[in-house]
């Protein structure tokens, strides 16, 4: 089989919401420098592709969910079918909290899941990757 048609694998598929998108830029870039393969939206779904299909695919392709859970990912719709694709699919989730959302605000399946808290990406990328090694 030609290597090139071989789908590729990712370490971390990343759910947010759009106004988490600088610091989840960062996040990523951080991830990266660690030598993580890192799925987000922004740099894998081109202009004309179905983005519902394309996150399916990229979950599928994740081998670890990280929900950044902010102000804007605690309501959101695209969030919340993230949330329930990656459960279906028995993904590792990390919950990645907000110091500013409330408890009640953030989706069940998360809350019950031991969580790091939004800081430095850098900081935070390091705790993932530790995370994933363990």
């Amino acid at each position: 089989m030609n290597k090139s048609h071989t789908p590729k694998k990712f370490n971390i598929f990343i759910s947010h919401s759009r106004q988490d998108r600088e610091w989840t830029r960062q996040l990523t870039t951080a991830l990266r420098g660690r030598g993580l393969s890192v799925w987000l939206d922004e740099d894998q779904i081109k202009p004309g592709e179905e983005w519902g299909r394309k996150i399916l695919e990229g979950l599928q392709k994740s081998s670890h969910v990280v929900f950044l859970v902010g102000r804007g990912a605690a309501g959101s719709n695209a969030v919340a079918l993230e949330l329930g694709m990656a459960l279906a699919a028995g993904k590792r989730i990390i919950p990645v909290i907000d110091t500013g959302v409330a408890r009640d605000d953030i989706p069940g399946p998360i809350r019950r899941r031991q969580y790091l808290k939004r800081g430095d990406p850098k900081t935070v990328a390091e705790e993932i990757a530790d995370a994933i090694a363990a």
